[in-house]
């Protein structure tokens, strides 16, 4: 992909690995501190996944089949309302699934009252000034997801809060680092999957603000795709791309046949928090 419909070829210059870093062989298995950590981590992350989500229809075993919808809006739209509110665009963006899953559930006849999901969220951890790059600085959180609240604006502050607040505790990145250990992240597997944990996964990634061409023909829309697994039933992506926020629901077919019912949802919630901020939502 290019960032010009007629990108100007560019001299390639090899690459040339870095040496693979060799731990000090006098060291012990179980004894270098970092090994030390990542245990400790399984233990921390253990105890954060196993407190007990509600029991709803979104925790079911999975087939192979796979049903898909898509919701597009624009990432003005999200700023304006997240500015208003005091929120993040994030935030935004999770007040937006609430109120597809409070429809979802709704249809399907379950007991909304008090109803709190938890949702595995990932974000950004990252700090550093311009000019200063540290890497990847991932980590994740779980998020509650207030279903039980019918105003689409107290929903939003209810998770812009607690978003807040998680961050200052977010757990370390999942795939490089301390949990790039496999039993950091088999635990993590095993705990994520079971319907009692988590029930539902969320990722939200900025794409390029800019337009992408590729042989020439500029990219109109891009849209994420993101995997379910375990006993999870429905997974939204969202990525924004020049000037756009789009967002993809991943659901299982057999187990949600009605996955257009959660993104109608999502886009009456997108409405009215627009129309809280008399924002135009296209």
């Amino acid at each position: 992909m290019n960032a010009s419909p007629d990108p100007q070829r560019r001299r390639t210059v090899p690459r040339q690995p870095a040496p693979t870093p060799q731990w000090p062989p006098s060291r012990a298995v179980g004894s270098r501190p970092s090994e030390r950590a990542a245990a400790r981590l399984v233990g921390g992350v253990a105890g954060v996944l196993r407190r007990a989500g509600p029991r709803t229809s979104l925790n079911r075993p999975i087939g192979t089949d796979r049903r898909l919808a898509v919701v597009r809006s624009r990432l003005e739209v999200a700023k304006q309302i997240a500015h208003a509110h005091q929120a993040t665009v994030n935030d935004v963006v999770l007040a937006a699934v609430a109120g597809g899953l409070r429809q979802l559930l709704a249809g399907r006849g379950e007991d909304l009252e008090g109803l709190v999901l938890r949702v595995m969220v990932p974000i950004s951890l990252h700090h550093e000034r311009p000019g200063q790059a540290s890497g990847n600085q991932d980590a994740m959180m779980m998020v509650p997801l207030p279903l039980g609240e019918p105003d689409p604006v107290r929903r939003l502050a209810l998770i812009a809060a607690e978003t807040a607040a998680r961050k200052r505790t977010a757990h370390p990145q999942v795939t490089s680092g301390l949990f790039g250990f496999v039993a950091v992240q088999r635990a993590t597997y095993r705990f994520q999957v079971h319907p009692r944990f988590v029930n539902l996964s969320f990722n939200h990634v900025p794409g390029p603000p800019v337009p992408l061409y590729v042989a020439g023909a500029r990219l109109l829309e891009l849209f994420p795709m993101v995997p379910i697994m375990g006993n999870i039933t429905l997974d939204v992506g969202v990525l924004s791309y020049a000037g756009q926020l789009n967002l993809t629901a991943m659901a299982d077919q057999a187990t949600c046949p009605d996955l257009e019912v959660f993104a109608q949802g999502v886009r009456g919630a997108l409405d009215d928090l627009a129309k809280s901020t008399l924002a135009p939502t296209s």
